[in-house]
Order: structure tokens, then sequence, then C-alpha cells
């Protein structure tokens, strides 16, 4: 499977053809932010936003640490209950 941000290629960065704004879509993906403006206030970082890709949408996003190891993303419409929860792990890697 190749990665999402990669034409067949691996080499050439896709484009973000699905903005709904037409003068973003010859973007690359490649280094494109999909988080930001995020606030921390002591157990969790609120008021920021994940853009997602497939739509080329922004969404309201909030992000808790689940344990040292994980975190858990979601991004949401207008209320945290309008949503979906992403949980992320970090990866050991063992030395080559």
């Amino acid at each position: 499977m190749r990665p999402m941000m990669y034409e067949a290629d691996g080499k050439t960065s896709r484009k973000d053809v699905n903005n709904k704004d037409a003068a973003l879509r010859l973007r690359d993906l490649r280094n494109l932010p999909l988080l930001s403006g995020f606030v921390y206030n002591g157990s969790e970082w609120k008021n920021g936003t994940i853009y997602d890709l497939k739509s080329g949408e922004n969404y309201s996003c909030i992000i808790k640490m689940n344990s040292p190891d994980s975190m858990l993303v979601r991004g949401y419409v207008g209320i945290t209950l309008l949503g979906k929860t992403v949980s992320f792990s970090s990866v050991k890697i063992k030395n080559l």
C-alpha cells in the first residue's frame, strides 16, 4: 500500500484536489499542515482544527493524551457530540 501523500511512483506528491477552495487544489499534500490552532489547557489541546484530505473540509478538533504513548483526536462539527474520534499510538522502531 502506498502512502496517501504520494502518487503511485512513491515520489510525486499528490495534490489537494478535494479542497473546496479551487485556488488551493494544486498545492502539494506533502508538508501540508493537517492540525492547527490548538491551545493547551493543562489536560487537552482545544480550539484547533483538523483538515480532512478526503472531503477537503476543516473540522473543529480536540486532542487528549490517552496514555504516554497514545492520543485521542476528535474532529467534530458544531458540538463534540457530532464527530469522530481516532486513536493514534507511537510506534517503537527497532535499531536497523
